[in-house]
């Protein structure tokens, strides 16, 4: 299926497993590059690798309590950095603020 999104950057929030991790590696499959975001930095390292397996897409995890409203901002704005937008937000963290 191609939904069209190819290229495009995708912020996702409990991105470490779940339906976070299952769509990561959909959105990654269809040519979405993947910002990884989650508290455990050996699953997202884990769901990273997944990822690499099955797609050559950029993907790269940024660990980060969506609990917390300034640790949020500022990791918003390392992803900004690192892939230049944020195209698709999808939020699967168990806790948000």
């Amino acid at each position: 299926m191609d939904l069209e999104i190819s290229g495009k950057v995708a912020l996702i929030t409990g991105s470490n497993r779940g339906i976070g991790k299952a769509t990561a590696i959909t959105l990654s499959k269809e040519g979405v590059n993947i910002a990884l975001l989650a508290r455990n930095e050996e699953l997202l390292i884990e769901t990273k690798n997944e990822i690499s397996k099955v797609s050559s897409v950029k993907v790269e995890y940024f660990i980060c309590d969506t609990k917390d409203n300034e640790q949020v901002r500022k990791t918003v704005l390392e992803i900004e950095k690192e892939f230049g937008k944020i195209d698709i937000l999808v939020n699967c963290a168990a806790a948000l603020p």
